[in-house]
């Protein structure tokens, strides 16, 4: 046997001897950590020197001739007993629970001490036992003698190779020389060596260990000392934040007052399809309703005129209206022979068909008024001015702009995200309802409404607002100047709708003693962010102080919005022919000067009148003798005494539209498309 072999079969000797001898101490901490439920570090030591003896044995077996029957048995023992401990190694690799535990057996083992009795045990354990029990039997009893006997280990000593072995290897070689076969004394330096290893790690652990809690004590001190101060800092701002929510609803109860909303919410909605005009490019109604009578002029080709020869015009109606009465009764007509004549229209103009129809769709509006509002919304001019006569729908105007998407559509150009906030006068309310220091409230609690931050700067600038508690504790000085704060101060642009401008004597009396841009409208307008669309009737004080203001004149541009609200409530009436009903409905038209309170009276007066007597004649007569100024048409409603002055009901009637003209709320007896008309 050549040098090279005995030195190979004196290291897988060796190797083996070293895998068996490691797995019983390995199984053997293994059971006192069963046990006691403790870590051990000694188990970690023992099965990695096991790997280890392991591998080099499979190496040494690449360098290696054909092997003796006694080194394969040995071969054999070798991986028979680095199978069984892979298998204990397999069931420590499964206690990791996270990548914190998985560095090392000794995490392992801390992690889940109290789950280790239940591995490994039983059967199996006591298999393996009983496997390295057999293994070290079969070394002392035959395996060393056979591959390395007395002898032949006493003839290594003296060779020259012996020189080129393991510390380990020379001193199994001596041991086997001196006729010792105990595994136990063969490798007992490199037990000793591992145990004192692990003995020296085992202290360097603690000691590092002792560092490690030391250091973790004293940041959990520190990590609760500082929670601690978070947590107290925590419960300051609550404190804080209560304090300031307090604040803040103190703040907003001391600008409220209890009617701030009771004018705008009586105002109702407009009719349905109406006002669209205000957002629109193209003049409304001239293609909708071609009117009968116009269509009697086509077919007759002659002018058109009314059944019975009616002026339309106001003056001399009276006279005409009888006159043609008396000849009606002469003739005999009844409604189809009316619906066949073509009398012409006498009076001091002739008028048309055609004349007509302008008046009730458009009124003589130019296409180009009805795109002037959208044109100020997108642009950088600060005031606009819708005016009107009594009655003619400027609150429900202005309550459409407030409430229609188009608005936010069109002054999105201007500037984006714009808050829309509005107040309306009422003179038949309280003294807040109709003063200039209700409308600064008014907009001052808007312009705060969820705006808490804004609150809180409001407070800094203002310290004094901090003891208001109603709104008898502001004066008109120092509401006026939270609002002009309020709204320089805010993120978002502002369009401020402000109605009935002639229901707050207050507010003309500052228009006129104060110049135009020292007004409360002078100086809201004077905000970059700031623009204001307000109504009111045409009188001298509002023409001369907005002279220049961009305006709408509603009564001018509301013709077609009258014919479909008066049309609508027509055809409840159920006229006997159409063609009654369409001149009924043109006259009321082209008589009520744009003014929608008027038609509202009006209609309702005919639709009373026609369950009564459905006579045509007698309702357009009604209709001529209606009053076309509203305060007339509230005295001749009161004082009359004609054919319904003896009835009690037409008595109510009067009654309940003379209340409308001192209260403006709606008709009791009304269905709900009648507004309440500014």
């Amino acid at each position: 046997m050549s040098g090279a072999e005995v030195l190979a079969g004196i290291g897988i000797l060796c190797n083996v001897m070293q895998i068996v001898t490691f797995g019983k101490d390995a199984l053997e901490v293994y059971n006192y950590v069963r046990e006691n439920g403790t870590a051990d570090p000694r188990l970690e030591a023992y099965l990695t020197d096991a790997l280890i003896s392991y591998r080099a044995m499979r190496n040494q077996l690449s360098a290696y001739g054909p092997l003796t029957s006694d080194q394969q048995e040995l071969i054999k023992v070798g991986e028979d007993a680095h199978r069984g401990l892979e298998r204990l190694r397999a069931y420590f690799t499964q206690l990791c629970v996270d990548s914190n535990s998985r560095n090392g057996f000794r995490g392992r083992l801390k992690v889940a001490r109290c789950s280790v009795k239940n591995l490994f045990r039983g059967k199996e354990l006591e298999n393996l036992e009983k496997d390295f029990e057999r293994y070290q039997r079969l070394f002392q009893t035959c395996l060393i003698q056979r591959a390395c006997s007395q002898g032949y280990a006493t003839a290594i000593l003296t060779q020259d190779s012996f020189a080129s072995l393991s510390t380990i290897q020379q001193s199994m070689v001596k041991r086997i020389a001196e006729g010792h076969t105990e595994i136990s004394l063969l490798v007992g330096q490199r037990a000793s060596e591992v145990k004192d290893h692990v003995t020296d790690q085992h202290a360097e652990t603690r000691t590092t260990m002792g560092y490690q809690l030391a250091a973790t004590e004293r940041k959990l001190r520190y990590h609760l000392s500082e929670s601690t101060s978070i947590v107290q800092q925590d419960l300051n701002s609550r404190n804080d934040t209560e304090d300031v929510i307090k604040k803040y609803d103190q703040l907003l109860a001391s600008l409220r007052y209890p009617e701030m909303n009771s004018r705008k919410n009586q105002v109702v909605e407009s009719f349905p399809q109406t006002f669209q005009w205000i957002f629109s490019d193209e003049t409304p109604g001239s293609s909708e309703h071609f009117p009968i009578r116009t269509q009697w002029r086509l077919l007759n080709k002659g002018p058109a005129t009314s059944s019975e020869g009616y002026n339309f015009e106001e003056k001399g109606a009276n006279e005409g209206s009888t006159e043609d009465h008396d000849q009606s009764s002469e003739r005999g007509y009844d409604n189809k022979q009316r619906n066949k004549s073509s009398e012409t229209v006498r009076g001091k103009e002739e008028r048309t068909g055609i004349d007509i129809e302008y008046d009730c769709a458009s009124t003589a509006s130019p296409t180009e008024a009805f795109t002037v509002f959208t044109r100020w919304l997108r642009s950088e001019s600060r005031m606009f001015w819708v005016s009107g006569k009594p009655g003619s729908g400027k609150s429900t105007v202005m309550k459409f702009i407030g409430t229609s998407p188009a608005t936010q559509e069109h002054i999105t150009v201007w500037r984006p995200g714009v808050r829309i906030l509005s107040h309306y006068f009422w003179k038949a309310g309280t003294p807040m309802e109709k003063s200039l220091k209700g409308l600064l409230l008014s907009l001052t609690h808007q312009a705060l409404l969820d705006r808490s931050a804004l609150s809180k700067e409001l407070t800094k600038e203002l310290p004094d607002i901090r003891h208001k508690w109603s709104h008898a504790d502001w004066d008109l000085q120092e509401i006026e100047s939270a609002l002009l704060w309020v709204l320089k101060a805010a993120a978002e642009p502002f369009l401020l709708l402000i109605d009935g401008l002639d229901e707050s004597e207050e507010f003309g009396k500052h228009l006129t003693m104060r110049a135009r841009n020292l007004t409360i409208l002078g100086k809201l307008s004077s905000l970059k962010n700031v623009k204001i669309c307000f109504s009111s009737r045409e009188e001298y004080i509002f023409s001369i102080h907005f002279d220049g203001v961009e305006r709408l004149q509603i009564h001018q541009l509301t013709g077609y919005d009258i014919r479909q609200f008066a049309a609508s409530r027509l055809k409840t009436v159920g006229f006997v022919s159409p063609w009654d009903e369409e001149l009924v409905l043109e006259l009321i038209a082209m008589k009520a000067d744009g003014v929608f309170l008027w038609v509202v009276l009006v209609v309702d007066s005919v639709i009373r009148a026609f369950r009564v007597d459905s006579d045509i004649d007698r309702l357009i007569e009604r209709v001529n003798h209606m009053p076309r100024d509203l305060i007339d048409l509230f005295r001749d409603m009161w004082e009359r005494s004609g054919e319904d002055g003896d009835i009690p009901s037409y008595r109510a009637s009067a009654s309940r539209y003379f209340r409308i003209a001192l209260e403006q709320k709606p008709l009791s007896g009304v269905r709900k498309q009648l507004w309440i008309w500014h």
